[in-house]
């Protein structure tokens, strides 16, 4: 081995080493980790001119954000095991993202959970319908019979539509409407019931009223 040989193995293992430094560093461009990696680097290159800048301060055509500061982030399974976690590497978190404390299904991080999740309470609702309309049915059926109404079986199977219906609409809203606020940045724990009480009463009643106008003359 050469001189020239062993120089270049120690430049090598120093830079491997200042990168196993930093490389934990959780850093973006504005945050006490940029900081504390420009002071690492200051003890190998020497003093650095810094320049600081106040939030909200415009720079060219940028604007200086908020500081970001992460101090733990990871997910745990139904068992409570970490299976990410920010300790084994930063890259398992997104600079300036926000703080999220939430439980959530294995579906919600798929491609695709929206479409599967609509089809999904459609179905259920469909099920749920016909169940209930049944039921609905046979109650409007008994009643319009004792009053002796002309078709009386026909007002019973618009009900069992309209029910069949109405709890189709209501199930393809209930996901459809906290998908939708979600996506457009409002918290659907508070901003759904007022859409999804609308859409089930105006599915609900327009059904019963036209089916009826259609079927029962």
């Amino acid at each position: 081995m050469t001189l020239a040989d062993a120089s270049q193995r120690t430049v090598g293992e120093e830079l491997h080493a200042l990168a196993a430094e930093l490389f934990p560093i959780t850093r973006s461009i504005a945050g006490p980790g940029f900081r504390e990696t420009l002071s690492i680097l200051e003890e190998t290159c020497g003093p650095m001119a810094r320049h600081r800048f106040a939030t909200g301060e415009r720079v060219l055509d940028w604007i200086v954000p908020r500081e970001w500061h992460v101090r733990a982030a990871w997910i745990k399974d139904p068992h409570g095991r970490t299976v990410v976690s920010l300790e084994d590497s930063n890259l398992h978190v997104v600079s300036h993202s926000v703080p999220v404390h939430r439980r959530m299904t294995l579906g919600e991080l798929q491609p695709g959970y929206g479409r599967r999740l609509v089809t999904k309470e459609a179905w259920l609702g469909c099920l749920n319908g016909i169940g209930v309309g049944l039921a609905a049915g046979a109650g409007m059926f008994i009643t319009a019979a004792g009053q002796h109404q002309p078709r009386p079986f026909m007002l019973a199977f618009v009900v069992f539509l309209a029910m069949i219906g109405a709890c189709v609409a209501s199930g393809v809203s209930g996901a459809l409407v906290p998908l939708t606020l979600k996506r457009l940045g409002f918290d659907p724990a508070t901003a759904s019931s007022i859409f999804l009480t609308t859409a089930t009463d105006v599915v609900s009643m327009g059904m019963l009223l036209g089916l009826a106008t259609i079927f029962v003359r």
